[in-house]
């Protein structure tokens, strides 16, 4: 279903950057920005995430619900509303 490497996500992020996206348990809307080349914040949260922190979250996919990946990467329920998103569909993550 994936094969998107970690740089294609990373284009996409860039290209999306200021576009609001949804938690996907609560729907929340959020947007993120790049603040360095490898890093972005969302405006939810007072904490970065980085480019390795999804990558971390792709070598866990495929998962059906953010509550399995929560304990074992920082701002699970964001990265996961992100990569789910259907801006994001059709992409390869490389599983």
């Amino acid at each position: 279903m994936y094969n998107l490497n970690i740089d294609e996500i990373w284009r996409l992020l860039k290209k999306y950057e200021g576009y609001e996206f949804h938690t996907v348990a609560e729907q929340l809307p959020f947007t993120y920005k790049f603040i360095s080349e490898n890093t972005i914040k969302t405006n939810r949260t007072k904490y970065n995430l980085s480019k390795s922190n999804f990558k971390k979250a792709i070598d866990l996919l495929p998962v059906k619900y953010v509550s399995e990946i929560t304990h074992k990467i920082r701002g699970a329920s964001y990265i996961f509303a992100i990569l789910t998103d259907s801006r994001f569909q059709g992409v390869d993550i490389n599983l």
